[in-house]
């Protein structure tokens, strides 16, 4: 505002009661905007630090169950212990990895959150006059040395993050060869126990699925089909009501429940699984088999496995497993030879016509 003084204008400067009101207004307005600000970190804080607690805890427990799937590996008596045990080892590491990542990212998000709190801390010092100038600046310092440390948190993230990528891919190829080597393994002790029970002529046979397994594709279901068929029609291969219900109830027991959830490890690391190909359903369609004579639907199913895209050897390892286990199962039962027999001459039908005549002309008339 100008005024008059001895002839001369001069402008007064002090602030007019409207000008004191809005200067105040707007100090009020950005106090009350401090306030929430501070406010609402404090309850972002808190959630950061609950997260992170969390975080340490699952962490936590990766660790000590890596340390417990580790110990079980040691201690593995049966060939699918220590398949199902080095797959959950496999699966621990993975989400080990994972747990690590994501307890320093939720510790560099809480750092990121406490830099900011102690920024909004040092703006509000400095509005109100309520600390002095070194202490305003040493609430600026420590919001700076969390931000460093906050993006020094983001930048390990990250690394886990391209460890992470590189570990999946070397956990993925691991659990394919042990799975390779499980279905081998499994095969051929099978066969040792087949041996044992009913002689070296059927026992070899099944230890010969094994053999070369990484050579071994699945026919066509029109081959595979016509050669199956022509074994079957041996009078001694002929199933009567009693072993029917006794087969089917061998393949309700837990122990079958069992095998099929470790062969649906199996079905995982092939990449069958995603696709809808379970332990499950192979052994749903050998019961229709058993029961009705119809092995049509198996057939059916091992051709979809064969044509589903992944590498052959994968599709015959997954699909001779699971008949293996039924197998395993059988071995217990009072149904065990017929179990066998049907099964094998089964598999020699989708391997080769060769193994599949062999097993008609050479295995079935030593075995009965």
């Amino acid at each position: 505002m100008k005024h008059k003084w001895g002839g001369n204008d001069f402008v007064d400067d002090t602030p007019t009661k409207a000008e004191l009101k809005r200067a105040n207004a707007v100090l009020a307005e950005r106090k009350k905007a401090t306030l929430e600000a501070k406010a609402a970190t404090q309850t972002l804080l808190a959630k950061n630090k609950k997260v992170e607690h969390e975080n340490h805890v699952i962490l936590t427990n990766f660790t000590t169950n890596l340390a417990n799937a580790e110990k079980r590996l040691a201690n593995s008596k049966s060939i699918l212990d220590k398949y199902s045990s080095q797959i959950k080892i496999s699966e621990t590491e993975l989400a080990l990895k994972q747990a690590e990542l994501n307890f320093n990212l939720s510790i560099a998000q809480r750092l990121g959150t406490e830099s900011y709190y102690y920024s909004v801390i040092a703006f509000d010092s400095y509005q109100q006059g309520g600390l002095s100038a070194a202490e305003v600046r040493n609430r600026q310092k420590i919001s700076l040395d969390k931000n460093t440390e906050s993006k020094n948190y983001f930048y390990k993230v990250n690394n886990l993050q391209a460890q992470l990528a590189t570990i999946k891919q070397k956990i993925a190829q691991k659990n394919i060869d042990n799975s390779v080597r499980f279905a081998a393994e499994l095969i051929a002790d099978t066969g040792e126990k087949i041996t044992k029970l009913y002689g070296d002529t059927l026992g070899n046979q099944a230890k010969e699925l094994a053999n070369n397994i990484k050579g071994k594709i699945i026919r066509s279901k029109k081959d595979a089909l016509s050669t199956f068929n022509k074994i079957k029609t041996n009078p001694k291969l002929t199933i009567n009501a009693k072993d029917k219900e006794a087969i089917s109830q061998a393949l309700k027991s837990q122990n079958i429940k069992s095998i099929s959830e470790n062969l649906n490890m199996m079905s995982k690391s092939f990449g069958l699984l995603g696709k809808g190909f379970t332990a499950e359903n192979l052994i749903d369609k050998a019961k229709v088999g058993f029961q009705s004579g119809n092995w049509e639907p198996l057939l059916v199913e091992v051709e979809a496995i064969a044509l589903s895209g992944v590498v052959a050897t994968y599709s015959y390892s997954f699909v001779t497993s699971v008949l293996t286990g039924i197998g395993i199962v059988a071995l217990t039962t009072p149904v065990a030879l017929i179990i066998v027999i049907v099964l094998t001459a089964f598999m020699s039908s989708y391997v080769d016509a060769d193994a599949a005549r062999k097993f008609n002309n050479i295995i079935l008339p030593s075995v009965y």
